[in-house]
C-alpha cells in the first residue's frame, strides 16, 4: 500500500516506522529542516518544542510494541526509564524521562533510515480524489498520490478543513512560561528527593518537571491576561521569581543549578477536538485519516498530548492491518476515537477551567459537577479510593471512573473545603519581586 503521511512529529514518525516495517510504501511531508549531524535540532514552528513534556508510559508502550530498537536509541540520547506499576494490572510500566527536543532527533532519524520511507520536505496545500480510487496530496514541491493519506499536521496547520467537522476547541485563558536548568555533576545529593512536583499559588501554578538525568525545567502557569506576571519572560525576572518561592528555590539552588538556556514563553491552553467525518456524519474522501494533534490536543498542562497521540496511532495500526474498507476504517477510527480520547478532551477542558476559578477568586460551586482535579484532591488521603485514581492519573481508565466520587467531593466543597495554597506570594506579590 502506498501511505502519505503529512507532518513528521512523534505520530508521523511512529505511524511512518511502523507501515514502512510493515512492508507499506511511506512518503512523509514535513516543511521542517531535518536534525543537524549532533542531532541539535531547533524546532521552528513546532507548538511547545522547548516546553516540558512528560512521555507517560503509554508511549513506551507504543514503542516498544512496533520498535524497541527506537527505545534503545532513546537511552543512547540520554532518557532514564523510569519503571512503575499499573494498578490496574501490576505490570510494569516505564515512563521516558527526556526532554522534546531530544526525543525528535532520534523519531526522525529512525524513520529516516526506514527502507520504505521517501522524506518530501515541502508544505501540504489540500488534498482531493484521484483516479484508480487513490488520494492526491497538492504539496509545494509537487503532487503526491497515495491508497492513504494519514494528517498527523497539528491543530492548526488548517490541512483538509474543509472535509470534516469543524473542532470543539475551549480556551482555558490560561498561558505558561519555562526554563531549564542543568544540575551540576554532584548537584542531586544536595537537592529534595522528589524533584518533580506542583505547587497551587493564589493567581497561579508553579511547577518542576524532571527531564533526563542532570536535566530539569521550572514552569509557571498563569492568566493570560495577567501582565504583571507576563514579565517572567526576562531572565532575571524569572531567576526573582524562582528564589522567591521555597519549593523552587530549594531545587534551583544556584550552587548546584545552573540555567540551561533562555526563557521560554509558551502559548495558550488550548484543548481541541476534532473528529474524522463530515457534520452530516459522512466519510468526506475514504481513505484521508486524521491522527495525533490533528484529532486530539488535551492543553499540555497535564502530559497527556503525545499519550493520546500514540494511543490513536495504535488503533490506526490496527484498523490498517485489518484490511477494512476504507470508509468503514475511517467510520470505526472515528468512533474509537470519540470513546476514548474525546473524554480526555473534555477532562482536560473542565480541568483547566477549574485552575481558571482557583486563580482568580478561589470560588467553587458546590452544585455544579467538579472538576477530575479537584475529584482528586478532595479524595487523596482516603487509602480505600488509592487504586481508583490511580487508575485514572496512569490513564488506564477513562475519566468517567471518577464519576462515582462526584457526590463526596460536592459534599466537601460545601463543608467549605478547598484545594490548599502553597505558603508563598500571591500573583500580585509575585508581580512586584520581579518588576
Amino acid at each position: 500500500m502506498d501511505i502519505v503521511i503529512v507532518g513528521a512529529g512523534p505520530t508521523g514518525c511512529f505511524l511512518g516506522i511502523a507501515w514502512s516495517r510493515r512492508g507499506h510504501r511511506v512518503v512523509v511531508v514535513d516543511r521542517a529542516e531535518p536534525p543537524a549531524t549532533d542531532d541539535s535540532w531547533p524546532g521552528r514552528g513546532v507548538g511547545q518544542f522547548h516546553q516540558p513534556h512528560f512521555f507517560r508510559p503509554q508511549v513506551t508502550d507504543a514503542l516498544n510494541a512496533e520498535m524497541p530498537d527506537v527505545v534503545a536509541a532513546l537511552e543512547t540520547a540520554g532518557a532514564e526509564l523510569r519503571t512503575g506499576t499499573y494498578v490496574r494490572t501490576g505490570e510494569a510500566n516505564r515512563t521516558i524521562m527526556l526532554r522534546r527536543e531530544k526525543l525528535d532527533p532520534v523519531l526522525w532519524r529512525s524513520l529516516a533510515a526506514e527502507p520504505n520511507v521517501t522524506w518530501v520536505r515541502a508544505t501540504a496545500r489540500g488534498v482531493a480524489s484521484a483516479p484508480g480510487g487513490r488520494i492526491r496530496v497538492q504539496t509545494t514541491a509537487g503532487p503526491l498520490e497515495g491508497d492513504l493519506v494519514v494528517n498527523t499536521s497539528g491543530k492548526v496547520r488548517g490541512f483538509a478543513d474543509d472535509l470534516r467537522a469543524p473542532a470543539e476547541s475551549v480556551d482555558g485563558r490560561v498561558s505558561y512560561i519555562s526554563r531549564q536548568y542543568q544540575l551540576s555533576p554532584d548537584g542531586r545529593e544536595h537537592l529534595p528527593e522528589q524533584l518533580s512536583g506542583q505547587w497551587l499559588f493564589e493567581g497561579y501554578d508553579a511547577i518542576v518537571f524532571e527531564h533526563e538525568p542532570g536535566v530539569i525545567s521550572v514552569l509557571f502557569e498563569r492568566l493570560s491576561d495577567d501582565r504583571g506576571l507576563a514579565g517572567l519572560r526576562d531572565s532575571a525576572a524569572f531567576d526573582r521569581a524562582v528564589a522567591a518561592i521555597e519549593p523552587l528555590a530549594l531545587r534551583v539552588n544556584p550552587q548546584y543549578v545552573r540555567p540551561l538556556g533562555v526563557v521560554r514563553p509558551g502559548g495558550r491552553l488550548i484543548s481541541q477536538y476534532r473528529g474524522q467525518l463530515l457534520p452530516s456524519g459522512e466519510v468526506a474522501l475514504p481513505g484521508l485519516l486524521h491522527a495525533g494533534e490533528a484529532a486530539c490536543s488535551p492543553s499540555p498542562s497535564r502530559g497527556r498530548g503525545t499519550a493520546t497521540s500514540l494511543m490513536q496511532a495504535r488503533k490506526l495500526l490496527e484498523l490498517v492491518d485489518s484490511d477494512l474498507p476504507r470508509d468503514e476504517m475511517t467510520v470505526a477510527f472515528h468512533q474509537w476515537s470519540h470513546e476514548h480520547l474525546r473524554p480526555w478532551y473534555v477532562d482536560q477542558a473542565r480541568d483547566d477551567l477549574v485552575s481558571l476559578h482557583l486563580w482568580r477568586d478561589g470560588d467553587l460551586d458546590p452544585d455544579v459537577a467538579p472538576a477530575s482535579r479537584l475529584i482528586l484532591e478532595a479524595n487523596a488521603d482516603d487509602e480505600s479510593l488509592h487504586d481508583q485514581l490511580a487508575a485514572y492519573v496512569q490513564m488506564q481508565a477513562l475519566p468517567a471512573t471518577l464519576e462515582s466520587l462526584i457526590p463526596r467531593t460536592q459534599q466537601a466543597l460545601l463543608r467549605g473545603w478547598r484545594p490548599a495554597l502553597t505558603p508563598g506570594p500571591d500573583a500580585g506579590e509575585l508581580a512586584k519581586i520581579i518588576s
